[in-house]
């Protein structure tokens, strides 16, 4: 049994959901997360203020993605307080597309996990999971830890998809991909599917499969994504176009990690820590798999306004500025 529940700041433009899991003889957790930026701007940028609806739908398949092995093959009873959201999922579709295209998401993840989902609708008062999806609301959050102790909730990572508009193909592939994980060994097309994807839709565990799968052929045994500054002038480094897919997904990566944080060079070691990039301060964030390190870096010559066009994480598809 589940509890799902969605806010939306029209004043900011943000959003957040929260969710409540029980699984008989499973577990049971509770997640809270804020909606990543990108997500929001996405939202935003359909001419509508108000987005309650897509928050409460963000929220059932936040709980879907974020545990699928509690929850596959069983009959899952999902109660919100949004009439709109619950409609939307009864009828398996909606006349917003950005609703259509999160409620096709969600069925997709139900049969994909052989779930059997039934959907009520319940008074927000009485929905636990109403205060877990209002995280900058200090007397909501005082209700949240207050559930969390008399249930004994533990708290799930939270996963939220990337797009309200993943098309149909990536998604398709993705269930392949669990249903047949043999036809895809190959690094690179782990990588382009979780760029597709979104590193937010696949969680930090594939992104530490794809950082363990990196070959190191030069001396230093490191790897130099994005802005390489040198004497004269920065370049584009080389390796950037072999690990373009890789690097998108270290840039959402670093998104969420250090959200609205600068950086221009991601450094990928083996055996160690990443040495300093010239121009380079400090490294603003580091992920860790295996005996692999990716730092993040902001260099000092790509802040310049004329170099930013060219860097390399621009060129890529993914700016971090």
């Amino acid at each position: 049994m589940a509890w799902v529940g969605g806010s939306w700041d029209m004043a900011d433009a943000t959003g957040a959901v929260g969710a409540v899991l029980f699984v008989r003889g499973r577990g049971q957790w509770s997640m809270s997360a804020r909606a990543p930026q990108a997500l929001c701007s996405e939202l935003s940028q359909c001419g509508k203020e108000q987005r309650n609806t897509q928050s409460e739908l963000w929220a059932s398949l936040m709980l879907l993605l974020s545990k699928p092995e509690g929850l596959r093959g069983t009959f899952l009873e999902i109660w919100e307080d949004s009439a709109a959201a619950l409609y939307n999922a009864l009828a398996g579709s909606a006349a917003d597309d950005q609703s259509g295209g999160l409620v096709a998401a969600i069925w997709l993840i139900a049969a994909a996990l052989r779930l059997s989902i039934w959907i009520g609708c319940v008074p927000s008062p009485s929905n636990c999971a109403d205060p877990f999806s209002r995280p900058n609301e200090a007397p909501k959050q005082r209700g949240a830890a207050q559930l969390s102790r008399e249930f004994k909730l533990v708290q799930a990572d939270p996963v939220l998809p990337a797009s309200a508009r993943t098309a149909p193909a990536t998604w398709a592939a993705a269930v392949q991909a669990a249903r047949a994980p043999g036809q895809f060994k190959e690094r690179a097309a782990q990588a382009r599917l979780a760029a597709q994807l979104g590193v937010a839709a696949v969680g930090s565990s594939a992104v530490q499969a794809l950082l363990e799968r990196v070959s190191f052929a030069a001396q230093n045994a490191e790897v130099a994504l994005g802005w390489v500054e040198l004497r004269r002038k920065g370049i584009v480094g080389a390796a950037t176009a072999h690990h373009a897919d890789l690097t998108r997904v270290l840039c959402e990566a670093f998104r969420q990690q250090c959200p609205g944080q600068r950086c221009a060079t991601i450094v990928l070691a083996a055996g160690g820590a990443p040495a300093l990039p010239k121009g380079a301060a400090r490294s603003k964030a580091a992920l860790r798999a295996g005996d692999v390190t990716a730092a993040f870096w902001e260099v000092s010559g790509a802040a310049t306004p004329s170099a930013r066009g060219e860097a390399a994480l621009a060129k890529c598809g993914s700016p971090v500025w």
